[in-house]
């Protein structure tokens, strides 16, 4: 059974399910996995094995949209309307999407020293980053500005909490600071923003900062999370950029929906935002003594020490607010689906 074949059968499997074939990376992402049987000679082995990578598959993109709503992935109850299909065209504006985000990953990959003698990537698995980055750390500075980068730490199926304190599967990450290595003034543009950092401001850059900043941008430009951005840079993993991507926001008390796309029609958004509001409900407005809490909490004890770990976060935070949280991960996962976005 060849790489091909077995791309083949799984394509099959996705179109029966009604999704879009697997790519490139996706199936180096399933080929990772320990999904296989004993005996791939017996067809019978093959096929169940192309089914259950498709099924995996599909969870995976479900889970890397339903994250991005705030909610944890669930299955449609039957006869429930479905969103309507990407056009055929969205295949290849979703690849030029992600094929324009090429040099911040070559230029990232050459920072690190991670491109081979013919000039291209290199990609590491996601276990190495962990401690990688932690010796980097260990070399640079802990000064000037900082933020938060989120590391991955491999696709795994309690990788992170449900709002239901259920385990659900996905990529698993944890935060650590970084320091850019110098402060950099704020300067406003023309038009009352923030100025981008120049060339030779992020070239004086620590690498771990300027990792971060290039994550935080590719979230910013596809939706995924910083954490999806870094193993795209760093592990060559695929990035999905949804067609229409509805966000539940309690910094709005609402929806957010973000068209990537002009040529999306009108009919196309609204449909997506009846099916996910249908399925997620209405957005009930926070007391700002609830999950608003968390987020305020864990900035402000982070300004005073960026070092904080996320079970001394927990642990101080109980003192104050005590039995809101039954578990740091329910705690750590309410400030990433509550925490608005910049």
């Amino acid at each position: 059974m060849t790489d091909k074949q077995l791309h083949k059968l799984v394509n099959s499997e996705l179109k029966k399910r009604g999704e879009r074939g697997a790519t490139a990376g996706e199936m180096q992402f399933a080929r990772t996995r320990d999904w296989s049987g004993d005996d791939l000679s017996a067809p019978e082995e093959v096929a169940r094995l192309a089914a259950k990578i498709a099924r995996r598959l599909a969870e995976w993109r479900q889970f890397l949209s339903a994250s991005r709503q705030g909610k944890p992935p669930t299955v449609a109850d039957e006869g429930a309307a479905e969103p309507p299909t990407e056009p055929t065209w969205w295949r290849l504006a979703e690849h030029e999407l992600v094929a324009a985000l090429e040099p911040q990953r070559r230029e990232t990959a050459a920072l690190f020293g991670l491109i081979d003698e013919n000039g291209d990537p290199e990609f590491l698995d996601a276990s190495e980053l962990p401690s990688l980055l932690e010796e980097i750390a260990r070399s640079e500075r802990s000064e000037g500005d900082w933020a938060l980068l989120e590391v991955p730490l491999g696709w795994r199926e309690d990788a992170v909490t449900t709002m239901d304190g259920e385990p659900a599967y996905g990529l698993a990450s944890e935060s650590r600071p970084v320091w850019r290595g110098f402060h950099r003034e704020p300067r406003l543009g023309a038009d009352g923003s923030p100025d981008e950092p120049t060339a030779a401001e992020r070239a004086r850059g620590q690498r771990l900062f300027r990792l971060a900043e290039t994550a935080q941008t590719i979230s910013a430009q596809t939706g995924c999370e910083q954490a999806e951005a870094v193993a795209f840079l760093l592990c060559g993993d695929p990035i999905l950029v949804p067609y229409v991507d509805v966000q539940l926001s309690p910094r709005y008390a609402g929806y957010v929906i973000v068209v990537r796309d002009r040529r999306v029609p009108a009919a196309d958004v609204a449909a997506h935002y009846r099916y996910w509001r249908e399925r997620f409900g209405p957005l009930e407005r926070q007391p700002r003594e609830g999950p608003f809490l968390v987020t305020r909490f864990v900035e402000e004890a982070r300004a005073v020490d960026p070092s904080l770990t996320w079970q001394e976060l927990y642990e101080r935070f109980n003192r104050e607010h005590p039995d809101r949280y039954g578990s740091m991960a329910s705690f750590r996962q309410t400030f990433y689906l509550k925490r608005p976005r910049a």
